[in-house]
């Protein structure tokens, strides 16, 4: 028999300083809130930002999905897989115009396994990158695949943290050109883009965060939020 996972519900005070982070850091400001009609909030933790949203801009459409540990119903009737890999919403629903995270993709795979150092392929996109990075690295793709295929034509997948070398895509050649020097991100998303031609990606820079994210690293990283923009077909 599973257990049911206590529901959390924070204050108001709280729920609102969260639904404020939100918009800070995945750049919602109104002006874009004013052009959305539905957006899907992957890692929602306790819903707080559908919770505020719901009351700011009643007619935008905005759907909350957080894994339960043992059988990952999630908010509204939807499911997700804790990878957010498989998240439950069939092909033939209507698509979002924002999907967005926030500290939950990607921020999940980089802390798994063995910490910072682990992120790093000394030698990028090879056989040679240990198995743990090489599951990782798949599942990250995975992810940012899935919040893809429910954006509509033109939507835009916008995530923070990013945490990356650069403040762009590296090329292929950049990465097999600079063994131990990349991390886990950069691959990702270098591999998500060689696989969808059609994408657009965008780094908005957190020049605080990224001083202390290096500081912590003990190498310069840059902390982005990333966008992306489905262009597709």
């Amino acid at each position: 028999m599973s257990l049911e996972r206590q529901k959390i519900v924070h204050s108001p005070e709280t729920q609102q300083r969260r639904y404020e982070i939100y918009r800070e850091k995945l750049g919602l400001t109104d002006d874009v809130l004013k052009k959305v009609q539905s957006i899907c909030d992957v890692g929602s933790g306790a819903n707080d930002f559908a919770a505020s949203l719901r009351q700011e801009y009643p007619d935008i459409f905005v759907l909350g999905i957080e894994p339960k540990e043992d059988s990952y119903e999630l908010l509204d009737d939807h499911s997700i897989d804790h990878e957010a890999r498989n998240i439950g919403i069939p092909d033939e629903a209507p698509k979002f115009d924002l999907v967005v995270s926030l500290d939950a993709v990607p921020k999940y795979f980089e802390v798994r396994g063995a910490g910072v150092a682990s992120d790093r392929f000394d030698h990028s996109m090879s056989e040679q990158a240990p198995k743990d990075l090489e599951e990782r690295l798949e599942a990250m793709v995975g992810a940012f695949s899935e919040m893809l295929r429910l954006t509509k034509k033109g939507g835009k997948v916008v995530v923070y943290p990013m945490r990356t070398k650069k403040d762009r895509l590296f090329t292929g050649q950049e990465l097999l050109a600079s063994p131990g020097s990349v991390i886990l991100s950069d691959v990702a998303l270098a591999k998500l883009k060689l696989e969808n031609p059609n994408l657009q990606f965008k780094f908005f820079v957190d020049k605080e965060a990224s001083a202390e994210q290096s500081a912590l690293d003990k190498t310069p990283v840059v902390m982005s939020r990333l966008e992306i923009t489905n262009r597709r077909s």
